[in-house]
């Protein structure tokens, strides 16, 4: 899975999969992952839709 960089400040990123849609086990999993990364105090996954 790809991402965009969109935002970045100390203390915070915000990231844009590159894929068009994700499923609830895929986001579930995103943030798992996320979560389990060095200096990781808390994740946030936001489903949107594409238009």
């Amino acid at each position: 899975m790809r991402f965009q960089i969109l935002h970045e400040s100390r203390g915070r990123v915000r990231l844009r999969a590159m894929q068009r849609s994700m499923s609830l086990r895929e986001a579930d999993l995103l943030e798992a992952w996320i979560r389990a990364l060095p200096g990781v105090d808390q994740v946030t996954v936001m489903s949107v839709s594409a238009a």
